[in-house]
């Protein structure tokens, strides 16, 4: 079977609110804000009134309008991080596809690896993905609808950047050459349900806070061995946007140069779910205009654990 490529990508940011601003609505005390400034380097969040259907069509739109034949879109996947991401009943997919002009697209959404479901999608449109006419949008970004949704305590703020990816069999300049995802069941023994529902619970969080950098970097270390790289072969590493102190922390653990790592807005737009690898590859292109056979690899990691990369 044919390699899968990248074959268009946008972005969609809300404005950016500063963290003193949102403070008193995301009820966090002035000693929380302090620390999520001066220690993860978070300034600015992306936020604001507008509902989910409305974030993920601005991506899509501008993917299906610029598409030179939108009639080869086969699927639309949306992959968030909620379970219940709209009210109940609301067919949001079904929406988007109307608005967008995509009425014979199968659509369906990804849930259960959470932010790092985005990623790990990619690994499922090399499967779903047959004809070299075929292509698959992917959205992901979503509505930080609810206190418990914003803020992860002491670690980061979500924003609500979206974003809209084509794929396809298709040769363009940007390859998939491969994809990995890693999951840790251990936080499921916190509780009956799934470990991400027994997160909330304060000793189920602490244990994966406190494992966090660590498993990460045995897992981009796994990475490098699994596809035959070095770190000085990589162009770049696109990183979620949790923060800025543990993406250091664990640069330090597996031995990379931190200023490989594209960290430029981690501190404008906070942790826009499954979006974040997305949206910092759009500004990546965008500014290092990166040469032809140039490597990138993105990584996510979604609650409970999920550890996801591909490498283009």
């Amino acid at each position: 079977m044919s390699a899968l490529y990248l074959h268009d990508i946008h972005g969609f940011l809300p404005p950016q609110q500063t963290l003193e601003n949102l403070g008193p609505g995301l009820r966090l005390k002035r000693s929380k804000i302090k620390l999520l400034e001066r220690y993860h380097k978070l300034k600015n969040i992306c936020m604001d009134e507008r509902g989910l259907t409305e974030l993920l069509e601005k991506p899509l739109k501008r993917i299906v309008q610029e598409a030179s034949f939108p009639d080869s879109v086969k699927y639309l996947v949306y992959s968030k991080t909620v379970l219940m991401a709209s009210p109940f009943q609301y067919d949001i997919i079904g929406k988007l596809k109307s608005r967008c002009s995509l009425p014979d697209a199968h659509g369906f959404s990804l849930t259960m690896r959470h932010c790092g479901g985005s990623l790990v999608a990619l690994a499922l449109f090399r499967n779903l993905l047959s004809d070299q006419n075929d292509q698959a949008i992917l959205l992901t970004g979503e509505k930080a609808f609810s206190h418990h949704i914003q803020v992860i305590d002491g670690v980061t703020v979500m924003g609500e950047g979206t974003a809209g990816v084509a794929f396809g069999r298709r040769p363009t300049e940007w390859k998939i050459a491969a994809t990995h995802s890693s999951i840790d069941g251990q936080y499921s023994t916190h509780g009956e349900s799934s470990g991400v529902a027994r997160l909330d619970r304060p000793e189920a969080l602490r244990a994966f806070s406190q494992n966090y950098t660590r498993q990460l970097a045995d897992f981009l270390t796994d990475t490098i061995k699994r596809f035959n790289l070095t770190w000085d072969s990589l162009d770049s590493v696109i990183p979620h946007n949790v923060n800025e102190s543990s993406w250091r922390s664990i640069a330090e653990l597996v031995k990379l140069n931190p200023e490989s790592i594209y960290l430029e807005n981690v501190g404008k737009w906070g942790h826009c779910f499954g979006a974040d690898p997305f949206l910092n590859l759009v500004t990546y292109l965008k500014k290092q205009s990166p040469a032809p056979g140039s490597k990138v690899l993105m990584v996510s990691v979604g609650l409970g654990a999920t550890y996801s990369r591909p490498e283009k």
